[in-house]
């Protein structure tokens, strides 16, 4: 089925940016045809008319957790130490497919509230995760965890593998704007044999890798002390770098210099989840990366160390990292310790530097590119994050009367650091809008679908987590 939408603001690509144009889409299939800007012909009867309202690409969720929606909270209580070895293996061992499939609808339905219509999920029972995604209509790419090494999934890794391989050739899937990819889980959990497999599926079946690396000092520590290189010069050394095929490296809190040296810009996309990092760790070294020209993008990690699944919101958390380090940096120390006007001075020059060095964290459409288009590339058989032709028709339609763009002069700035989530109308995933328009939240919020999937989730999650932590 055919179906043309029509509005007068409409985000279109536009070089390095994105421009604010009329403009009539026709999708087919889940996927936009064509884009006919400030078109000169009527609308053809039928066309669904946008009027006013602003139509951007949806989200795309570069790394997620879903199924972790139910430990949402707990990391706040549990900072210290591996939280992933020490918190949530200890719940994922419990855990069985229907139990996920579950707790994923419960994680996809939030996300779909944010605006976002497609996720970089990489989780246990891939397949699962899959039909979680698939029951609330949501799209993305399932990375079937595999490890071998030490984990949930170490004697399950065969299993998942075979999923990954059947599930790329689906194309049921695929016509929902679903995929999927390898999903390698860690350098320490993944052993030198199973990396080197997961590069010869990746390479024969034309898909990405997806993998945490340089998440933890124990990962850093039992690389070093297993091949005496970094969790990057391992993968480097093992032709994961090397390999012809899109790579997302995700969190990157322990490169080094020489480890950013390794990663070609092209291929190669790190990942950044600040406001889960600030939990678990710290925020990754994002200024590092733009300095560099390196490609990123980021996602939310989970609820479990988010509290949210809204990767827009971590747009402004990636704003505040340009001068958060003022406060500590020796300059700020010697004004608090007495001294004179001119250690003050010192400091605003070293804010100020910041503001120089750092502008691309805070430039609207580089940081728009992190949650559209740089992840929306990154699996070449399901594009999307931009209006264009050939791409999913992953779409999101603002109000902009709501008072959240008010004045309105500059509604793509808005959207990238404003709280506009209010004037969020609807969502479109694959060419499919989901709720009513201009009733969004509520209209899904109170379906039967969303009481059911959140009754079964909550039962479940009863059995695995029992009152109180």
């Amino acid at each position: 089925m055919t179906t043309v939408l029509s509005g007068r603001r409409v985000v279109l690509p536009d070089g390095d940016g994105f421009v604010i144009r009329s403009a009539r889409l026709t999708i087919d299939h889940g996927r936009i045809l064509t884009v006919d800007v400030d078109p000169q012909t009527p609308d053809p009867p039928g066309t669904d008319d946008l009027g006013d309202a602003l139509l951007t690409p949806a989200f795309v969720d570069a790394h997620t957790h879903l199924a972790l929606v139910g430990l949402r909270g707990a990391v706040g209580a549990a900072t210290t130490g591996n939280v992933v070895e020490d918190l949530f293996f200890h719940v994922e061992r419990k855990m069985v497919a229907d139990d996920v499939r579950a707790l994923t609808r419960v994680g996809a339905y939030e996300a779909l509230l944010a605006g976002t219509a497609a996720v970089w999920d990489h989780y246990y029972f891939g397949r699962a995760v899959l039909d979680g995604l698939a029951d609330v209509g949501l799209a993305g790419v399932v990375a079937p965890a595999l490890q071998d090494l030490d984990g949930p999934g170490r004697d399950r890794w065969e299993a998942e593998l075979d999923t990954t391989v059947t599930a790329a050739h689906d194309a049921a899937l695929a016509s929902r704007g679903l995929g999927v990819c390898l999903g390698p889980h860690a350098t320490d959990t993944v052993s030198d044999a199973l990396w080197r497999t997961v590069v010869d599926a990746a390479s024969r079946h034309g898909l990405p890798i997806h993998t945490h690396v340089a998440q933890s000092l124990d990962e850093v520590r039992r690389i070093g002390g297993r091949a005496s290189t970094t969790p990057l010069g391992l993968l480097e050394r093992l032709g994961v770098l090397g390999a012809d095929v899109n790579l997302s490296l995700v969190h990157g809190l322990f490169h080094t210099d020489a480890d950013l040296d390794r990663l070609d810009p092209v291929r190669h996309m790190l990942v950044a989840c600040p406001s889960a990092q600030a939990w678990f760790d710290f925020p990754a070294p994002v200024a590092t990366w733009s300095r560099r020209g390196l490609r990123w993008a980021l996602g939310t990690d989970a609820s479990a160390t988010n509290d949210a699944q809204d990767v827009r919101s971590e747009l402004r958390a990636v704003a505040m990292l340009r001068t958060a380090h003022v406060a500590n940096d020796p300059a700020h120390g010697r004004w608090r310790s007495g001294a004179g006007i001119a250690e003050a001075e010192a400091l605003r020059a070293v804010r100020d530097r910041a503001h120089r060095e750092d502008a691309p964290l805070t430039d609207t459409a580089a940081a728009l590119h992190r949650v559209w288009t740089t992840p929306g590339a990154q699996h070449p058989g399901l594009p999307c994050g931009a209006i264009a032709p050939g791409h999913l028709a992953h779409l999101a339609l603002w109000d902009l009367e709501h008072p959240s763009f008010w004045p309105g002069r500059d509604p793509l700035r808005a959207l990238a650091f404003g709280q506009v989530g209010g004037a969020l109308q609807q969502v479109m995933v694959a060419g499919s809008w989901r709720g009513a328009r201009g009733d969004f939240a509520r209209s899904i919020t109170t379906s039967a679908a969303w009481r059911d999937a959140s009754r079964e989730a909550s039962s479940r999650l009863g059995r695995l987590l029992p009152l109180p932590w």
